[in-house]
């Protein structure tokens, strides 16, 4: 089950990645990223080539750092076994069934037998994957393939686990499925207790995560709370009763209520027009004054 969000179980400290090769040309840099893990839901956001998926991989041990250190607190062990990562696209196994899958893992990561057949019957019910739980992996479709991913962590005991856009290319409605099977899984049993999400969606990160990471040119930007980013923006954001079209002066984000359009409005101006009214921050706000800076 989560523990408490305020403690923290990872710390990062100056984690630096320079890709080199033709092997790894899509990967980002990471440069002195240092920062901690903290129970429960944590967001990684930023721009297209960030460097979040490479982020992930190297606290999953799947890019080996050039400097720096991931360590669980307060013991300082390595993290590598004890993290899960799930990429953006779960695989299956072609041949193998999603309980021959997950019985393997089980007893590599080792459990006994019995304690494997048990733990999988419980994630296979978890998960809603009963009615596959004995078909070929290449018969899943994308959604049952993230339900799997999902079944493989909890059956690997993990600490933390690491995701890269689980619901980048998934509906409304299989977006929403995946965040209630995420939360009735986080809190069973020996279920991981911190969730790194990098993710795009700022409307999920505002209604699910605890905590932000905001990463840009492989560099963290800001760290803490999620309404912590949204004050980034106080004083800043407004409703305008009409559209704003100049960029230089005012960012825009279109709200539309019962009683008609209204405009949410980022800007620095000043004066702003007696027509503005100040309206409260969200983390999107704060995300774009993060990304772009106070200017002068």
């Amino acid at each position: 089950m989560v523990n408490n969000p305020l403690s923290p179980l990872v710390q990062v400290r100056r984690l630096t990645y320079q890709p080199r090769g033709t092997g790894r040309a899509r990967a980002m840099p990471v440069t002195e990223c240092s920062f901690m893990v903290h129970a429960g839901f944590t967001a990684v956001i930023g721009p297209n080539g960030a460097g979040k998926t490479t982020l992930l991989k190297l606290m999953a041990g799947l890019y080996r750092p050039h400097r720096g250190s991931i360590r669980t607190v307060p013991d300082h062990r390595a993290l590598t076994r004890q993290v899960a990562y799930v990429p953006q696209f779960p695989g299956a196994y072609p041949t193998l069934t999603p309980r021959g899958f997950l019985f393997r893992l089980a007893v590599w990561n080792g459990s006994d037998r019995f304690q494997a057949t048990s733990r999988i019957q419980t994630a296979l019910a978890l998960m809603g994957l009963e009615a596959v739980a004995d078909r070929p992996g290449r018969t899943l479709d994308p959604a049952q393939r993230r339900q799997l991913a999902l079944a493989a962590v909890w059956v690997q005991h993990a600490l933390v686990v690491l995701f890269d856009e689980p619901t980048a290319t998934l509906d409304p409605v299989h977006r929403l499925a995946f965040w209630q099977d995420l939360f009735r899984w986080s809190h069973q049993p020996d279920s991981p207790q911190a969730y790194l999400i990098a993710s795009h969606r700022l409307d999920e990160v505002e209604a699910h995560c605890d905590r932000v990471l905001v990463l840009e040119h492989g560099r963290i930007r800001y760290q803490g709370t999620v309404q912590s980013l949204a004050e980034c923006a106080a004083g800043l954001v407004y409703w305008s009763p009409e559209r704003v079209y100049d960029r230089e002066e005012a960012m825009i984000l279109e709200h539309y209520w019962s009683v008609g359009p209204r405009f949410a409005v980022l800007s620095e101006r000043r004066p702003v027009p007696p027509t503005w009214t100040p309206r409260p921050p969200t983390p999107w706000d704060g995300y774009v004054v993060t990304l772009r800076g106070r200017r002068q």
